[in-house]
């Protein structure tokens, strides 16, 4: 799970108020908990460091729960859009963090949206970072027709794609589990060649409560809250593996 709020949501921020309402779509993590503890599953969260500061408490929670905590960059900004200093301080700033609050050695990284730059690479391997899960592909997608991460020299757990008739289509995670039927998402993942499905989401993708601005266009408004109040319940029919990102690479 990508642990970042609802306002750091890429498709959003163009229609954001000066001032951002205050509700946080945190609260999901309690039943995102629960049902990994009722499955005796563990998962990763990737922490935003923003979000890790602002509530450090949901970082040792999760931790002492025997999740793994991750690395999400400080802000959620694109590193596309980002230069060399800037990469190294979004990457060194919430790394430190989540060692501090944790006690333990950050180890993941998954950045905002699975961007990347020419220089991540090489800053990952100098702050001790030891596997990635950023690459994905989608035929459908502004931001990810041609993302694959395959030239990562850490190990990089990428997010399971089918390819039908020359098409990449994501097999579940994000906005995809919230739009595709449970049945669909079953296919889907069968069809895949990965061992390990890679599931990803964030806390807003269970929030029915979040805000949508009023100047969003129809579509936008649609892809940030659609079966935003059904994903938990489809969520429960999946069952989740007893081992962490880490313990899947490393």
């Amino acid at each position: 799970m990508d642990v970042e709020d609802w306002f750091h949501c890429e498709n959003l921020k163009p229609y954001l108020p000066p001032s951002i309402p205050s509700h946080s779509s945190l609260y999901v993590l309690d039943m995102i908990i629960d049902l990994l503890s009722k499955q005796e599953a563990k998962g990763t969260f990737f922490f935003l460091g923003e979000t890790a500061k602002k509530y450090p408490s949901w970082v040792k929670i999760i931790s002492e729960k025997g999740h793994e905590i991750a690395s999400h960059g400080w802000s959620h900004e694109l590193f596309h859009n980002l230069g060399k200093e800037q990469t190294l301080i979004e990457l060194k700033k919430s790394k430190d963090l989540l060692e501090d609050q944790t006690g333990n050695e950050i180890l993941g990284f998954r950045s905002a949206c699975f961007s990347q730059n020419e220089w991540i690479e090489e800053i990952l391997i100098e702050l001790g970072f030891k596997y990635t899960s950023m690459g994905i592909e989608a035929s459908f997608h502004d931001r990810y027709v041609s993302n694959s991460y395959l030239d990562n020299p850490l190990p990089d757990l990428e997010m399971p794609i089918v390819k039908i008739a020359g098409l990449k289509i994501p097999a579940t995670g994000g906005g995809w589990f919230r739009l595709f039927p449970h049945l669909l998402q079953k296919i889907l993942i069968n069809l895949t060649d990965q061992k390990d499905i890679i599931f990803y989401c964030h806390p807003w993708d269970f929030d029915p409560l979040k805000p949508t601005m009023k100047n969003m266009p129809f579509l936008s408004k649609l892809r940030h809250s659609i079966n935003a109040k059904s994903s938990m319940d489809k969520l429960t029919k999946f069952n989740f593996s007893s081992k962490t990102l880490s313990q899947l690479v490393l």
